[in-house]
């Protein structure tokens, strides 16, 4: 969270990023699957990290994993 000081008031600053849909994780999801060649047992995970990977790019911080 950024601060702003201006004229000795202290005012914090949040960016409001809307979340991803449902649809638009469970896109990027299955390409991360497809990417790791297709093998089962980690949909949370391809799940979670398509998640991440959207926020970030939603929030301008594309140095998150």
């Amino acid at each position: 969270m950024a601060k702003i000081i201006a004229d000795g008031i202290n005012v914090a600053v949040v960016k409001v990023v809307e979340a991803p849909s449902y649809d638009e994780i469970a896109e990027r999801a299955y390409f991360i699957y497809e990417a790791r060649g297709g093998d089962h047992g980690l949909d949370i995970d391809d799940w979670l990290q398509a998640e991440a990977e959207l926020l970030a790019e939603r929030s301008g911080d594309f140095g998150a994993s």
